[in-house]
């Protein structure tokens, strides 16, 4: 892994952090197929959905997993969960478990913008620009509010050349919360690592 996918796994850490966070909240419905659970264990699910995501935003991922295995086993279809599963497995460094996660909550909810907005961030960690770029379009074409993704895909476009883009990214990231030292730095980490 080169120096630039180290920062950028830290940094786009706080970024999966913030879409764990953004995928429990007010999550305590998923789309789950009526005939998959019972209504109890749709709803210890949904518990341990919102415990593993408050224990992510604490930096306690391992316990975060445990609660959120736990959580998909008793509702294999809980879309908010396998998100936030996927995004734990980002934090943790386990990429290809965390796309395959994320590939199965928005094969249950293709409207769920985290999820691609956490698999756009596993994939340009494994250099996958272009995979990346189109997850983030993606995210963005869902939930044009979404700073993490415009975050990210201002990242992604610096790595591929296309920094008019980036800039765009950059300016609405900010307007949307980001601190404008913090994704100035990153895009600029990202021209020098070109």
């Amino acid at each position: 892994m080169t120096r630039f996918s180290k920062v950028t796994i830290t940094v786009l850490a706080a970024v999966a952090l913030m879409s764990v966070a953004c995928a429990a909240e007010g999550q305590t419905e998923s789309p789950l197929d009526p005939g998959d659970q019972g209504a109890a264990a749709r709803a210890i699910a949904d518990e341990l959905n919102n415990e593993g995501a408050r224990l992510f935003r604490f930096g306690r991922y391992d316990e975060a997993l445990e609660r959120l295995d736990r959580a998909v086993r008793l509702a294999p279809r809980h879309a908010a969960a396998l998100s936030n599963r996927g995004g734990t497995y980002y934090r943790l460094g386990r990429m290809r478990r965390a796309i395959e996660d994320l590939d199965a909550a928005i094969e249950i909810d293709p409207s769920m913008a985290e999820a691609y907005t956490n698999r756009g961030m596993a994939y340009l960690a494994l250099g996958e620009r272009q995979r990346s770029l189109d997850d983030l379009d993606r995210a963005i074409r869902i939930d044009a509010d979404l700073p993490g993704a415009h975050y990210v895909r201002a990242v992604a476009y610096t790595l591929l050349g296309r920094d008019a883009e980036a800039d765009l990214d950059v300016s609405r990231a900010v307007e949307l919360g980001f601190a404008r030292g913090r994704v100035v730095r990153e895009v600029e980490q990202a021209r020098l690592s070109r």
